[in-house]
């Protein structure tokens, strides 16, 4: 599933470049899910996005 495959990019390129795991805390990853398909969804007309999650690691 391509919802799977973004939110793992993106998830493992924080942890590498912030030491987080976002898939550990419950609300994070939720808006990464959330952010995972609104990307998808725009991948489908152009060929490339930007995903912006301020606050990401708020409550992490």
């Amino acid at each position: 599933d391509y919802d799977d495959r973004i939110m793992n990019y993106i998830a493992d390129e924080f942890k590498k470049e912030q030491g987080i795991d976002l898939r550990k805390d419950r609300q994070a990853l939720q808006r990464l899910i959330e952010a995972s398909e609104k990307a998808k969804v725009e991948l489908s007309s152009v060929t490339e996005t930007n995903i912006s999650l301020p606050f990401i690691t708020a409550d992490a």
